[in-house]
């Protein structure tokens, strides 16, 4: 069912912010075909859709089971995925305020996490790069772990063996998160309710929307860093939450994040500034979100799947565009469905359009140029043949068999958002193996 905010699909708005949507009249129908082959795709039972262009919602949509009856509200769409990211914006807002820096070793501002034997900062915590074991390992180490309360369960986590020593690579671990959310609470006497009045209100939603619930079971589920999904304990960082908004909602709340009544934008340029990995910088991870520029306009990707409802939210700020996407059901966890249609959209929507690509042989002497391994710091990448082809196998997830369009350019066989190329000079091996996954790009140098 589509349901326009301005009684048209899309608004006079979203034209003069996007001249070349006066090409695209049946964008509707698009998104609509795009929506339903996510929901395909992915398996789940319901999809919901949302695009604001402007500040003001430009089109709604909704599938399967989240389809409203007539006459009914759209229906709540569980939003707990979103709370990495507003923990990470209540943090730059301490830091606004002069109430933190950036700079400040987190053992001071979380003493109950256990932190003594770690100098990592506050920056590095919501960048990543503070090497702290996952929540999930001091599970399996001790599966009581899970009942423990917020500060001790991050302790835990710290008691283990470091992942990697402050600012060396992006190594996600929920811990990070849980100890910022315990710092807040510890700065404003209550993280949940200080984020649902400075961030909640500020972009028009209630604050007591984002509510405290009767205690539960800690609840594991997926966030998405820099193209990956990463089991996380992330969305219980503020304890047990009753959080649940509708698809204009959601995407009302991920597009107001850069309103200056949120942060002012110096701030936000800092809170997206890509995550330091020793001397290089990482080209997808920020604090809370990933980097997905798409052409010449930067996009920033948000939110990572808890129970059977996955939350997918993409910004592009500088063409005014945000689109939010929820997929209920078994199956919804899968992220690469809801990428892939918020990514197409989006490619629509900002006027870039989709190269046209033939595909063409790969003999067994240009495929040894590109064979190998790269590296990006912690993390390697393989090359690999498979009979005729080749193969991009990543640090996480399956093996990936690519097909060849010229130039050095790959693309996945049953996945055109995720795009290989590489860096070669005359004579030699590739240098460079060039990752556009979905938008979150990446640049690894040969290994050997």
């Amino acid at each position: 069912m589509f349901r326009s905010l301005a009684a048209v699909v899309l608004s006079p708005l979203l034209a003069i912010a996007l001249p070349a949507q006066e090409k695209r009249p049946d964008f509707d129908a698009q998104a609509r075909a795009s929506a339903q082959r996510c929901l395909e795709r992915s398996g789940a039972q319901g999809l919901a859709l949302a695009v604001r262009s402007g500040g003001s919602g430009t089109l709604t949509l909704a599938l399967g089971s989240l389809e409203p009856e007539a006459g009914r509200l759209q229906a709540r769409i569980d939003a707990r995925a979103l709370v990495e990211p507003l923990v990470a914006i209540a943090a730059w807002q301490q830091i606004e305020r002069g109430t933190w820096r950036a700079s400040q070793q987190m053992r001071e501002l979380a003493r109950a996490c256990g932190l003594t034997e770690s100098d990592a900062t506050l920056e590095q915590f919501l960048a990543q790069t503070a090497g702290l074991a996952s929540l999930a390992d001091a599970v399996l180490a001790d599966a009581a772990a899970a009942a423990l309360p917020t500060a001790e369960f991050v302790a835990r986590a710290a008691g283990l063996p470091r992942r990697a020593e402050p600012e060396a690579c992006v190594e996600y671990s929920d811990a990070h998160t849980l100890a910022v959310a315990v710092a807040l609470g510890a700065a404003t006497g209550d993280a949940r309710a200080w984020i649902g009045e400075h961030v909640l209100a500020r972009v028009g939603l209630d604050a007591d929307r984002i509510a405290a619930a009767a205690p539960a079971a800690r609840a594991i589920g997926w966030q998405r860093a820099g193209g990956s999904d990463y089991e996380s304990y992330a969305a219980t960082a503020l304890g047990p939450l009753d959080f649940r908004l509708s698809i204009d909602e959601l995407a009302q709340l991920c597009d107001g994040f850069t309103d200056a009544d949120v942060l002012a934008p110096p701030t936000w340029r800092r809170m997206c500034a890509p995550a330091r990995e020793r001397d290089a910088q990482s080209t997808s991870y920020a604090h809370g979100l990933t980097l997905a520029p798409q052409g010449e306009f930067d996009g920033y990707l948000v939110g990572g799947a808890v129970g059977d409802t996955r939350v997918h939210a993409a910004l592009y700020p500088g063409a005014q565009l945000a689109i939010a996407i929820a997929l209920v059901g078994p199956g919804a966890e899968d992220g690469t469905a809801a990428a892939e249609c918020e990514r197409e959209l989006a490619r629509q929507l900002l006027g870039l359009d989709e190269p046209v690509r033939v595909a063409l042989p790969l003999p067994a002497e240009q495929r040894s140029t590109y064979v190998g391994f790269y590296e990006l710091g912690c993390r390697t990448y393989r090359i690999v043949e498979r009979g005729n082809d080749l193969e991009y196998v990543p640090p996480r997830g399956e093996p990936v068999l690519l097909v060849h369009y010229g130039e050095h350019r790959f693309a996945a066989t049953d996945d055109p958002g995720l795009r290989i190329s590489f860096t070669v000079a005359e004579g030699r091996p590739a240098d460079e193996l060039r990752i556009d996954d979905h938008g979150v790009r990446t640049v690894a140098t040969r290994l050997f």
